[in-house]
């Protein structure tokens, strides 16, 4: 019975002591800028691909292969996010000329022809 109580009274404590910066009405925001180079443009045949440093592609099969950037945030357990905003500026347009490589099919270890069901 006292394990019970004890369990009970630490989960209490951890929701708590999570929900400090809540109670508290300390706030805090974080600023996260993402700058991306030129595109490094390739034309193979009658497709072109693009690649910026430190980015992936996505690889939805059939798909336009086309690069993206992701960022994981971490907060504390208990953290209330109030709002995100996004300001997005200095949109550049180019035109290629070309369609953009689509994502190749999966391949399976032994290279074998498998289709996804």
């Amino acid at each position: 019975m006292t394990g019970k109580v004890a369990i009970s009274l630490f989960i209490v404590m951890m929701f708590l002591a999570g929900n400090a910066v809540y109670v508290n009405g300390d706030t805090e925001s974080r600023h996260i800028s993402l700058n991306f180079s030129s595109p490094e443009i390739e034309i193979d045949g009658k497709y072109a691909s693009l690649t910026f440093k430190g980015t992936q592609n996505l690889s939805s099969p059939g798909y336009p292969s086309m690069p993206y950037k992701s960022e994981v945030l971490t907060f504390p357990f208990g953290t209330k996010i109030e709002s995100i905003d996004v300001k997005v500026d200095n949109i550049q347009t180019m035109h290629i000329g070309k369609k953009i490589i689509p994502a190749a099919e999966p391949v399976r270890a032994d290279m074998s022809n498998a289709k996804l069901i």
